[in-house]
């Protein structure tokens, strides 16, 4: 009997004692609550984070009348930046700031933490075929999808929860002119956004085949909704446009400004709307298909015959990079855009000299450039660290072993998935410096198209290094590629950001990543420490490629998984006796 087998044996088993529990709580229930809802009290204190350091920071920074002025003047009445990141009507006061810096974003990233979380939970499952083996109980699909989608919403409540005591707190500095109920208002604002995609993901992993495909959806609406609120935003004659988004919906609340509780209703009535269509496709649907096929299921095997391991990692991986590349192109465009209005409010004020102490001299859009690319380098740095996870999934879904059978060296294949990613980082490091160059055009910074496309490769290096890292890991140990990955860069950022507040000794300082990029355009592009940074790479990969050569394929990949979804059955039994 297979390890499989035995697996499923143990879940029916347990099938009468999974039919005692109380009411009706499933495997997936149990399985996933603690998770979920430590990852929203988490989440719900990074953004409280976000905004109490938003709040703060314009305390100190824009301490006097004038300073508070100029900002109102170069932002509050700019289109480009009302199209961007929404009305600024209240910039000289420190909740209207607040609300123009931090509510979009925090709408966005809850977001997309939203139909992330409930994609893995149900797509997720069904791809690594548990979520068979738990139908096999006496309980339905739509059931069990609902018992997900249930422990989602707990932790968009934990997520609440944790905002509104924590804004509740800040409510309490007579210094912000922040009251009671607004706070209370701004967290539960803070969750439309979450709630709205969490529920549009149920519905797209119903119509869907593939997570990947189902999450895809939920970017395009996403990204849909985002150009529909800029439009709206722009005063182009379209302002009806912006209850047609569902990120209009959000900014319609002002929770901050002056809010209009009307735009509930359409939040709510399309939340509900999804549920109920993805539970009623949930009872109709088989396992593990979709109303949609991707066009990749169906033509990879011509990909695989016609250009072998490359071609079908264009194929599968194709559409997952050009998200990330549209990513990085509008955060480039954004923070071009706002370069010299944003430069010109920085002369006289504190964050000139935090700008100093990160390596960019100079109150102009140069200096802000120069600091601002450090966003583009960690999100070209994290593109990089997600296109490790593709590399520990060829493993683990043993399409590698399919290569690998023929005569096709296990270097072989470390070396080209180094050469396609290194491919996606090097066309994403130039979108960043053609973007930058576009935006920058537009908002009148007037800089040169060569200088920003040298600041955009300038990103490359830090990227590579983060795959070199990850491919000597992955060589290693496969399940430590991703970790390895995260690590390097979560160390990098936390040293930059702790640099920004006060001098860090310069040898700890050199062993973060984005420390070793020049802050161009503020200053030239290091090509000296460029290169060494990519030589560096080349000699983790050839590790990870002699490491792989060494090891069993796939120890962790599958027995690790097998085991640890064994222990939970058990746990699971153990709980509904």
């Amino acid at each position: 009997m297979t390890t499989a087998q035995r697996i499923e044996a143990e879940l029916l088993d347990v099938r009468l004692r999974a039919s005692q529990v109380a009411h009706g709580r499933g495997y997936f229930g149990i399985h996933f609550t603690k998770t979920i809802v430590r990852s929203g009290i988490i989440w719900g204190f990074v953004f409280f984070a976000f905004v109490a350091s938003s709040a703060l920071s314009y305390l100190s920074i824009y301490s006097s009348v004038p300073q508070r002025e100029a900002l109102a003047k170069a932002f509050g009445s700019n289109l480009a930046t009302i199209a961007l990141f929404g009305p600024a009507p209240s910039l000289n006061t420190v909740m209207g700031f607040t609300q123009f810096k931090s509510f979009l974003s925090v709408s966005v990233i809850g977001a997309v933490w939203g139909f992330l979380t409930t994609t893995k939970a149900i797509k997720g499952e069904e791809e690594s075929l548990r979520w068979e083996l738990v139908l096999s109980m006496p309980t339905t699909s739509r059931r069990t999808t609902w018992s997900v989608f249930r422990v989602v919403l707990t932790g968009i409540f934990a997520m609440w929860i944790t905002m509104s005591l924590s804004m509740a707190a800040l409510s309490l500095d007579s210094k912000l002119g922040l009251s009671f109920l607004r706070a209370l208002f701004f967290a539960t604002a803070s969750i439309a956004a979450p709630i709205v995609f969490a529920s549009f993901a149920l519905f797209s992993s119903q119509m869907t085949v593939t997570r990947r495909q189902a999450s895809s959806w939920c970017g395009w609406l996403l990204a849909a909704g985002y150009i529909l609120r800029m439009l709206a935003d722009a005063k182009v004659g379209a302002n009806w446009l912006i209850w047609v988004s569902p990120l209009g919906w959000v900014e319609k609340l002002a929770p901050l400004g002056a809010p209009d509780p009307v735009a509930f209703v359409p939040i709510l009535l399309f939340s509900a709307v999804a549920i109920i269509f993805a539970l009623y496709m949930a009872k109709v649907r088989d396992v593990g298909s979709g109303f949609f096929t991707p066009r990749g299921r169906k033509r990879s095997a011509r990909s695989e015959k016609n250009f072998g391991h490359l071609g079908l990692g264009v194929r599968l991986f194709g559409s997952f990079v050009l998200a990330w590349l549209l990513a990085v192109a509008f955060t480039g465009f954004a923070i071009g855009m706002v370069a010299d209005g944003a430069g010109s409010t920085m002369a006289g004020s504190s964050i000139e000299d935090v700008f100093s102490r990160l390596g960019a001299k100079g109150a102009n859009a140069r200096g802000f450039l120069g600091v601002a690319s450090l966003i583009l380098g960690v999100m070209i740095e994290v593109f990089s660290a997600s296109l490790v996870k593709e590399t520990y999934e060829e493993e683990g879904t043993l399409r590698v072993e399919h290569f690998l059978l023929r005569r096709y060296r296990r270097g072989r294949w470390i070396w080209e998935r180094f050469a396609l990613y290194v491919a996606a980082l090097a066309l994403a490091s130039l979108v960043a410096g053609s973007a930058l160059f576009i935006g920058a055009s537009i908002g009148g910074a007037g800089l040169a198209m060569s200088t920003l496309l040298a600041a955009g490769v300038n990103l490359l290096p830090g990227g590579v290094f983060i795959q070199g890292i990850a491919m000597a890991a992955f060589g290693l140990v496969g399940s430590w590629a991703t970790k390895a990955a995260y690590l390097v860069l979560g160390w990098s950022v936390l040293l930059e950001l702790l640099g920004g507040i006060s001098p860090i000794n310069h040898w700890v300082m050199d062993s973060s990543i984005l420390h070793q990029m020049s802050p161009a355009p503020a200053s030239a592009v290091d090509w000296t420490s460029a290169a060494i940074l990519v030589v560096v790479s080349l000699g983790l990969v050839a590790l990870g490629g002699y490491s792989f050569n060494s090891r069993d394929l796939g120890v962790e990949s599958h027995s690790v998984s097998w085991e640890s979804l064994r222990a939970k059955v058990k746990v699971f039994g153990s709980e509904a006796l």
